[in-house]
């Protein structure tokens, strides 16, 4: 499973003259394996980055060696954006959101509990 960069929707994203001067956002989840597409939309839109809040979770609570990580994640991700040209603006950096933990539930729970 892979977004399809070449398919007719991002096509016809692309050549529309109003939308394609928008800020297009993607939230790179989906159900089943393969599922999560951080960093691989085209090169007009931005995503939800969730491994930029993942390391931020893990290195507010103390996991080891997340130095590397976090230096990473605050400089735009250049692993899931720079081999296709994309710039550190494709990111969008989030530590929570509507459908998921509070802040103090992210940086006081291992798992869910409900």
């Amino acid at each position: 499973y892979d977004v399809d960069k070449l398919s007719a929707f991002f096509d016809v994203i692309q050549q529309d003259p109003v939308v394609s001067q928008v800020k297009l956002i993607a939230e790179p989840w989906d159900i089943g394996e393969g599922g999560y597409q951080v960093g691989n939309f085209p090169v007009l839109w931005t995503e939800w980055n969730g491994k930029y809040r993942d390391s931020v979770r893990q290195y507010w609570r103390g996991d080891p060696k997340m130095l590397g990580q976090m230096a990473t994640r605050l400089t735009g991700s250049s692993d899931l954006y720079a081999h296709s040209g994309r710039s550190p603006h494709a990111s969008i950096n989030f530590v929570t959101c509507h459908d998921g933990f509070t802040l103090r539930d992210l940086v006081s729970y291992n798992e869910k509990h409900n």
